[in-house]
């Protein structure tokens, strides 16, 4: 996300005490390619350092480790991120298996860019830096082998620590087409009427076909849900204390759901009334997914903070992909300085980005994926090179990155 002394957008880049930022960058590569396991390290990171405050001695860590190696199953994964808290830059990481935390350190960037040591740890040892870290003293015999040392000290009050765990707390995940983040967009739209006035703007601008989008609360029928609960595969003692509550609870059963409303034309074509839409049943798949994704969108835009996210262009016309984006790199919508990472196949995104956007995964004889920037290739005419051109060039092949596709009958011999 560190900017690269490029001509082409000098306006979005962004300037933290002399570092240059990129709003935005994007991910490229053929499938199985293991662009999503490059975002799915940045969540497991997340899901390690936020998860690790709730395990008990001998409560396993998530673990996922690299399986093509044939005696490498149980290696420690190792995981480091470079990040900005209060204009001071963070370099913290950790080693980890399924029972323990190998290692664990945390660098903080001084003035003159020397870097200085707050801890560092092995096994269960931390040394501890007494001028940068004080909040971290006296706590190492505490500390038990699953358990993050910085996550130990954030639970016991010390300021710096959490405020790191709160970065983490600010780095959203939208993996794929799928997720969980229906009930977070449904929730912002019902309940925070400054985010959702965003979001309606957008859709508005989107064009989706729709003139609003509400949030009703509709009542259920109980004897449908008596139903669905006797029809569905939870174990009998379950459904039996379903069913007790069900017949012990009184006033109506309601739950919260989308509608939109839509405009009702007459035989000229004329707007003659409007007509409020059963949004799950009757809207696009493409809309179904705009509209889940604004949740995360506007939280993160409103935060400042980082959303990742897995095949941005999926279900999305190409103009849309680029709002989206656009919502990051505009300083007019993004004044806090969020940043998005994503992936995603659309080459015609290429021709809106900086060269130092744009990134590739390739995997190497190995099946070992590796990420590398475009500006790592020397342009032919570096004067006029731009990344409208670069999307030629990729699908030709200059980059890498591409799924070979046999071309003749003795490529495919």
């Amino acid at each position: 996300m560190e900017a690269v002394d490029l001509p082409e957008l000098p306006e979005i880049v962004m300037d933290r005490d002399g570092l240059k930022l990129l709003p935005s960058s994007a991910i490229y590569g053929a499938n199985s390619s293991g662009k999503s396991n490059a975002l799915s390290a940045l969540g497991m990171m997340r899901q390690v350092v936020l998860g690790a405050v709730r395990l008990n001695p001998g409560d396993l860590l998530p673990f996922d480790p690299y399986c093509l190696q044939a005696d490498g199953a149980e290696e420690a994964t190792s995981l480091e991120i470079d990040f900005l808290l209060a204009d001071s830059r963070y370099r913290y990481g950790f080693e980890y298996t399924r029972k323990r935390i190998e290692a664990e350190w945390l660098y903080v960037h001084t003035k003159g860019d020397e870097e200085q040591e707050l801890f560092e740890r092995e096994g269960m040892r931390v040394d501890i830096s007494e001028e940068y870290f004080e909040e971290g003293r006296g706590k190492e015999g505490i500390l038990v082998e699953n358990r993050l040392f910085v996550s130990l000290v954030a639970q016991l009050n010390g300021e710096l620590s959490k405020r790191i765990i709160g970065w983490f707390q600010n780095c959203n995940g939208i993996a794929g087409i799928g997720g969980g983040y229906m009930g977070f967009s449904q929730s912002m739209l019902q309940k925070d009427e400054k985010l959702a006035l965003r979001a309606r703007h957008f859709f508005q601008q989107a064009v989706l076909g729709f003139e609003d989008i509400r949030v009703e609360n509709v009542q259920i029928d109980r004897k449908a849900m008596e139903a669905v609960i006797n029809d569905s595969d939870l174990s009998d003692g379950v459904k039996r204390q379903l069913l007790t509550d069900m017949e012990v609870s009184e006033g109506e059963w309601t739950e919260p759901r989308l509608r939109t409303l839509h405009r009702v034309f007459d035989s000229q074509g004329h707007a003659v009334a409007q007509k409020l839409f059963d949004y799950e049943r009757l809207e696009s798949n493409g809309t179904k997914r705009i509209v889940a994704m604004s949740g995360p969108i506007f939280h993160t835009l409103e935060q400042g903070g980082v959303l990742i996210v897995d095949e941005l262009d999926a279900q999305l016309h190409p103009i849309l992909t680029r709002m989206v984006n656009a919502l990051f790199m505009n300083p007019d919508t993004n004044p806090k300085g969020a940043q998005l990472i994503f992936t995603l196949h659309d080459t015609s995104q290429m021709g809106y980005l900086r060269r130092d956007q744009i990134w590739f995964v390739e995997k190497d004889a190995s099946d070992i994926s590796h990420l590398y920037s475009r500006v790592e290739f020397k342009d032919s005419d570096a004067d006029n090179a731009d990344a409208l051109s670069t999307e030629k060039e990729y699908m030709q092949g200059l980059y890498g990155a591409i799924p070979f596709a046999p071309n003749t009958e003795e490529d495919e011999r």
